[in-house]
């Protein structure tokens, strides 16, 4: 928009002429400038906002320290970056030992939100770690003979020490490796612990992330329970997790 000011003789009042696509506006000044064009959106996606100015101009059509703004909201129909987040830390799980020194871990998932349209992902752990014990193992008896370990007697893991077969099982420890409780006693808890997965990481999410985020636990702990029930695991299949959430 060009302008030009006339000076009439020794009128303190000025016109300026604005010429704009063959339209000529006379403007008295002092007054206010037209307004400007809106400004781009200040976002790239999603709603923002958009403003257009004018100024206040002196009598010798010079801006002055006014200036007035309008406000328009502005929408870019584009899905904007969602930064991932993480969930809250789970509880501590089981002890990898049934006695003795072992590990135990905890998790977190990065669904909270989780990224997408290019954000950014979580940063950070996904799950950590710590030494447990549940309780002291038991000693080798000092007057046990491995020769005196008869074929009904229950052979620990170690191959070092046999217990009675009534021993087996009966919610006390005597092999110095715990081995002798390992696979009955701890089947209900290991079960229980996969039901608490399935309410802990189902709850609140889409299947499909449940599949993705906790693939790695599902897997363990199958392994774990295919060790203490055998065949019988079978039936505990990433669809069962689904379908019990």
């Amino acid at each position: 928009m060009a302008h030009r000011c006339l000076t009439l003789f020794t009128v303190i009042v000025i016109s300026c002429i604005y010429e704009a696509g063959g339209v000529v506006e006379v403007q008295k000044l002092p007054g206010w400038s037209p307004w400007s064009g809106w400004t781009s959106c200040s976002v790239t996606c999603g709603y923002g906002d958009s403003f257009r100015q004018a100024h206040w101009l002196d009598k010798d059509g010079q801006r002055v320290n006014e200036t007035a703004r309008e406000h328009m909201g502005c929408y870019i129909p584009k899905s904007c970056p969602v930064n991932g987040n993480w969930t809250v830390w789970s509880g501590w799980y089981w002890c990898s030992s049934v006695c003795g020194p072992g590990r135990q871990e905890r998790y977190r998932y990065c669904v909270n939100p989780k990224p997408a349209n290019g954000g950014l992902p979580c940063s950070g752990l996904a799950n950590e770690s710590r030494a447990c014990e549940v309780q002291p193992c038991p000693t080798i008896p000092p007057s046990f003979r491995l020769s005196d370990c008869a074929d009904e007697d229950f052979m620990c893991d170690s191959g070092l020490q046999c217990v009675p077969a009534a021993q087996r099982c009966d919610r006390t420890l005597h092999c110095h490796d715990g081995s002798d409780e390992v696979k009955c006693r701890y089947v209900r808890n290991q079960a229980s612990a996969f039901k608490g997965l399935v309410a802990e990481v189902g709850y609140g999410y889409e299947a499909a992330e449940v599949a993705h985020v906790d693939s790695v636990r599902i897997r363990r702990l199958k392994e774990t329970l295919s060790q203490e029930l055998g065949s019988t695991v079978s039936y505990l299949t990433i669809s069962l997790h689904l379908t019990e959430t």
